[in-house]
């Protein structure tokens, strides 16, 4: 009888072990991925924004707007 309570027991251990591991994991994924620099999060806007510019005007453009609001970002 106390076999059986105690595998049990080590088996439920890993168990809720191996659940805290894995949220552990997940909430550093889920942080790291939504850390993203703010100025590759602009220059991805702008060139949804500015689809019809060449590629050169686009690049000129947004790389000042997003500059700018990067370091606006930072300052704060």
């Amino acid at each position: 009888m106390m076999v059986f309570l105690i595998r049990g027991f080590g088996t439920a251990l890993r168990c809720v072990m191996m659940a805290r591991i894995l949220k552990l994991i997940f909430i550093g994924l889920l942080v790291v991925s939504c850390g993203s620099d703010p100025y590759k999060q602009c220059m991805k806007e702008e060139k949804r924004k500015n689809a019809y510019l060449g590629e050169d005007d686009y690049f000129k453009e947004s790389s000042k707007i997003c500059a700018r609001k990067a370091r606006q970002s930072k300052s704060y």
